[in-house]
């Protein structure tokens, strides 16, 4: 845990306590935290935000959860075992404010947020948090305002912020057939590939293809933390470059290569059934079908409300979860076709070459444009 001076601790407790009751306005109590908090020595901390599809699961379970086993980093983040974990449980409360908190929400518990932050953090060790959800788009919040946020609730502490890029053509494909099952089975606007395509072509600048727009990503990552404190992988160079790829992972986090290479060699998770025509999405599980279909609808709505509050609501809840394994739908994403690819890189072509042009990535010779 994160040793803040305890003295101090808590006085600021007590301080907010008293702010509390006395009806004060939080931003008396934001003051009162950085008064307190000021002279504590900071924790150092590496936040690797995906992007997703980038072998970011990989890094979860071969690398971060191994060096956290060693006791060479302090892994905060998805990992197989770690569900119970309190640690765990409390990043989630950070981690579900930075991405689901509309703006007066997330303003409001923002002390309480960087509070449990800190309760997560560790001295002495460096702590890695990890999430792909704080590149992706959900809740009508996106990747640019997620950085910003990160950079409110960490502010105390010496951050480096991890990014792996990847071409967008293969990124946008690969996201799609995992997020089939989870959202876009359901969603009109995008229940297809080329709908998917078509859609965030439009404006690249919002909603889902907003994280594929490198320059604004990277131009935001330097606004709120420095580029020098910015490390960016290549998710091409696990194919073209691997020693490359493990050099700039082992400089990140402080090892030395052949450990990361011992960690990784070889290890591939989270792999998609690769059909002729195509990948297969995962299935949809029957629950979440049946709570889609209940909320679309206003009269199971109201009739949903009734059993949540009735004495069958335990009941209801117990089938609820037997039916969470049920698989009913799964599809096979088609490929993009050739006309599909170049649209793509048409898209992010000027954005990929000015970020070639400012940070020297080469993603030209990656083939991104």
């Amino acid at each position: 845990m994160h040793q803040c001076p305890s003295k101090n601790y808590f006085n600021l407790v007590f301080v907010i306590l008293v702010m509390n009751v006395l009806g004060f306005h939080h931003t008396f109590i934001k003051i009162t935290y950085k008064v307190f908090y000021n002279n504590y020595s900071m924790a150092k901390v590496i936040i690797h935000i995906g992007l997703p599809k980038t072998a970011t699961t990989t890094l979860q379970t071969c690398l971060f959860s191994e060096l956290h086993k060693m006791s060479l980093v302090n892994y905060i983040g998805k990992k197989p075992a770690n569900k119970e974990d309190e640690n765990y449980q409390m990043f989630s409360d950070v981690l579900s404010s930075i991405i689901l908190d509309n703006d007066q929400t997330f303003d409001e518990k923002q002390n309480e947020t960087i509070l449990k932050a800190d309760r997560i953090l560790k001295d002495g060790i460096l702590n890695v948090i990890s999430d792909e959800v704080l590149a992706m788009y959900f809740c009508h919040i996106d990747i640019v305002m997620k950085i910003k946020r990160l950079k409110k609730v960490f502010e105390n502490h010496d951050v480096t912020l991890l990014l792996s890029l990847r071409k967008q053509d293969e990124l946008a494909y690969s996201l799609y057939v995992e997020l089939y099952q989870i959202q876009f089975y359901q969603d009109k606007e995008n229940d297809t590939i080329d709908k998917f395509i078509a859609n965030g072509l439009k404006d690249v600048s919002q909603g889902y293809f907003l994280m594929f727009c490198y320059d604004k990503v990277l131009e935001e990552c330097d606004n709120q933390f420095g580029i020098e404190n910015t490390s960016i992988l290549l998710f091409e160079d696990i194919k073209t470059n691997k020693a490359k790829y493990h050099k700039k992972l082992a400089e990140t986090l402080g090892l030395n290569s052949e450990l990361v290479e011992q960690c990784l060699e070889d290890k591939v998770t989270n792999e998609k059934q690769k059909q002729k025509s195509g990948y297969q999405s995962g299935s949809v599980k029957l629950d979440k079908y049946l709570k889609n279909v209940i909320l679309k609808n206003q009269k199971l709505k109201r009739m949903f409300k009734v059993i949540n509050k009735g004495p069958i609501k335990y009941i209801f809840e117990k089938l609820m979860r037997s039916l969470r394994n049920v698989p009913i739908h799964s599809k096979t994403i088609p490929y993009l076709t050739k006309d599909q690819k170049e649209m793509i890189v048409k898209g992010f072509f000027s954005r990929n070459e000015l970020v070639d042009e400012k940070y020297g990535l080469g993603l030209e010779q990656n083939d991104f444009y």
